[in-house]
């Protein structure tokens, strides 16, 4: 590939792999926290921050992939209608949810 070309998800062949690797890891997170692996999968956050240090791109469109599912999940066992307006409204509580969660992790 030339200078400006990009794979999957706007990223170099390079990165690519790299991405493939961080999904795979987060596909299979949750098994790793059972056993027979080591319990101290348990005790990692893949969502946690660390002070001065940026997250991967590809890793924070993951993470942010997931709460947002697990949001999804919450409003539909609640039994939250849809439509337009609804939907709008879902979305202004997930970005408050978003920032509360950050203030969470922060503590």
């Amino acid at each position: 590939m030339g200078a400006g070309e990009h794979s999957t998800h706007g990223l170099c062949p390079h990165c690519h792999k790299f991405f493939s690797v961080i999904e795979y890891l987060f596909d299979r997170f949750e098994k790793l926290r059972q056993p027979p692996f080591q319990p101290k999968w348990k005790e990692m956050n893949l969502a946690g921050t660390i002070p001065s240090w940026k997250r991967y791109p590809a890793a924070q469109e993951l993470l942010d992939k997931a709460a947002r599912a697990a949001f999804d999940q919450v409003l539909a066992r609640a039994g939250s209608p849809g439509g337009a307006e609804r939907r709008a409204e879902q979305e202004r509580l997930f970005q408050q949810f978003r920032e509360w969660s950050k203030q969470q992790k922060r503590h």
